[in-house]
């Protein structure tokens, strides 16, 4: 999962982060991490899984929602500042926050894992769709929308 920003590209995958410059395609060094690293803060000491990445030009501000793996599971997201205009350095301060799936409503029970998430962005909100597998084993069950 990529996208693109004013100066850079920006690679999310299951277990890395990673920045490179867009004109040279070559990694910049800004974010070179595990994506347990990078979402350390929110991620409840559980591995994480399913990485979306966007870029926001009306904003100018990066969005990545990740899961956790744990059961019941958290949706985290990660926002970058404002004042980075869209370019990620040393200075870029990411906010991080998580939805606890089992107690946000639409809540689901604490036997399932919201999985696949995906991401939207527009000018009112973000949007994040998930795929929920509950039980033992865990079968598919539902889908859930965050806004």
């Amino acid at each position: 999962m990529g996208a693109v920003g004013p100066t850079q590209y920006v690679v999310a995958v299951n277990n890395r982060i990673v920045t490179f410059n867009k004109t040279t395609g070559v990694a910049d060094g800004v974010i070179n991490a595990t994506t347990n690293t990078f979402f350390n803060s929110v991620r409840n000491a559980s591995g994480t899984s399913d990485p979306r990445i966007r870029y926001d030009r009306l904003t100018q501000r990066w969005f990545v929602v990740i899961i956790n793996v744990s059961t019941p599971n958290r949706i985290l997201v990660a926002v970058s500042d404002a004042a980075s205009a869209g370019v990620i350095s040393a200075s870029t301060v990411f906010t991080f926050f998580f939805i606890p799936v089992d107690t946000t409503p639409p809540s689901i029970s604490n036997t399932c894992l919201a999985d696949y998430p995906t991401l939207g962005v527009d000018s009112q909100a973000l949007y994040i769709g998930t795929n929920n597998f509950c039980g033992s084993p865990q079968t598919f069950d539902s889908t859930d929308g965050y806004v």
